[in-house]
């Protein structure tokens, strides 16, 4: 609008707000044309679906493939629990138990050694939860650690039964390593002590009541 018709649509303006005697069509078309003018200038073009769509169908994909990343499995589940729980590293000796048919009262348990070629025997022994000690090698108060088995790896010479003695609960077992064969009362201390000349592996088996 240029500035005669702009001064023309105010003067129009002001006499139809004073009251004053009706707007002839001129002005009635300048302040029609003042107002369109002013909402043109003031308008804001509203953006394309096709500037805004895109950058949104990405944030939209992204997200799912988030989604589709948590909700999709990854490793297995961990199975059941082995009644057998390790204590320490996994260097040095190693002592598997294993129960036949299974870890409950009347079974048979078996004992594997491996990766002990530093060492000449092992003592077997456990300790219930009422802190009672079973021996089961030595066998006597007069008996040694036994020779372990050549080889890396190897079964000793005698199993564990699940008898009266051991009643449902928890057992620490425990395997002394040593490089000399060695008695109860030294098997003792050596425990307690626990020199570098040794190695200690401890085994924890669940003992459960029959079916």
């Amino acid at each position: 609008m240029n500035p005669s018709d702009e001064q023309e649509s105010d003067r129009a303006v002001g006499r139809l707000l004073s009251g004053r005697a009706r707007l002839s069509r001129p002005e009635h078309e300048s302040i029609v044309a003042s107002v369109l003018q002013a909402t043109a200038d003031e308008a804001v073009p509203a953006p394309s679906r096709s500037k805004w769509w895109w950058p949104t169908g990405i944030l939209v994909a992204a997200a799912a493939a988030a989604l589709v990343l948590v909700l999709l499995p990854g490793d297995p589940p961990p199975t059941d629990p082995d009644p057998f729980t390790a204590r320490g590293g996994s260097e040095g000796p190693q002592l598997q138990l294993t129960c036949e048919p299974g870890c409950t009262s009347g079974a048979h348990v078996v004992l594997e050694v491996a990766d002990a070629d530093e060492y000449s025997h092992v003592a077997v022994f456990s300790f219930r939860e009422d802190g009672a000690a079973i021996w089961y090698a030595p066998g006597d108060a007069a008996g040694e650690s036994l020779p372990l088995p050549e080889g890396a790896r190897g079964l000793l010479p005698f199993r564990i039964e699940l008898d009266e003695t051991h009643r449902v609960g928890r057992y620490d077992v425990i395997a002394v390593f040593s490089k000399t064969p060695l008695r109860r009362d030294a098997l003792r201390s050596t425990y307690r002590d626990r020199p570098d000349t040794v190695a200690i592996v401890e085994r924890v088996l669940m003992v459960e009541a029959s079916p």
